[in-house]
C-alpha cells in the first residue's frame, strides 16, 4: 500500500510541481510553511468538535425521525423517513481520522526538518479524495465527484508546492 502511495506521490510531484504551468511565489510558500502547522492544528481541533456536534445532532434528528415514523405507522402509512445509515458512520469516522491526522501533523510541520508532517497531510488528502469518490458514487452525484476531485487537486497543488520546504535538512534557528 505504501509503495502505491509513493508512486502516486511521485506522479503528483511531476504534475503539480515539475510540469505545473506556474509555481507559487517563494514568499507565499514561506507563509504557508510558517502558518500551516497552526492552521492544521486549529482545523483538526475544530474538525473533532464538528464531528462531536454532528454525532449529537444526527442522533437528535434520528429521534425525531423515529417519532415521525411512528406517527406514519399509526395512520397506516408505510412510507417514513430514512434513519441514520452506515454511510453516516463512515463519514463521521473519516472526519475524525482527518482531524486526528491534522493534529498529529502539527509537530512535523512545525519542525520543517522532517517530511513526517507533510506525509501525514498527504495521507489525509488521499483519504479525502477516496472518500469524495465513494461519496459521489453512493449518492450518484456527478457534481460531488467533480467538486471532490477539484478540491483535492487544489489541496494537493498547494501541498506539493511547499514540499521542497520539508526536505529533511536541518534548519537553523535564528
Amino acid at each position: 500500500m505504501i509503495e502505491q502511495l509513493k508512486g502516486i506521490e511521485k506522479k503528483l510531484d511531476e504534475s503539480l510541481v515539475k510540469n505545473a504551468p506556474f509555481q507559487l511565489p517563494d514568499g507565499l510558500k514561506e507563509w504557508i510553511v510558517k502558518y500551516g502547522p497552526y492552521i492544521a492544528l486549529v482545523s483538526g481541533i475544530f474538525g473533532l468538535l464538528a464531528s462531536l456536534n454532528l454525532w449529537n445532532y444526527a442522533h437528535q434528528a434520528n429521534n425525531v425521525i423515529n417519532y415521525t415514523n411512528d406517527i406514519y405507522k399509526s395512520y397506516g402509512v408505510s412510507v417514513g423517513a430514512n434513519r441514520i445509515n452506515v454511510w453516516f458512520y463512515i463519514a463521521l469516522v473519516v472526519s475524525i481520522i482527518q482531524s486526528v491526522i491534522a493534529i498529529a501533523a502539527f509537530s512535523g510541520l512545525k519542525a520543517r526538518n522532517k517530511l513526517k508532517g507533510w506525509d501525514l497531510m498527504f495521507y489525509s488528502g488521499m483519504l479525502s479524495l477516496v472518500y469524495g469518490i465513494f461519496n459521489a458514487i453512493y449518492y450518484s452525484s456527478f457534481g460531488s465527484l467533480v467538486g471532490g476531485i477539484l478540491g483535492s487537486l487544489i489541496g494537493f497543488y498547494f501541498l506539493f508546492q511547499i514540499r521542497s520546504k520539508y526536505n529533511g535538512a536541518k534548519t537553523s534557528k535564528k
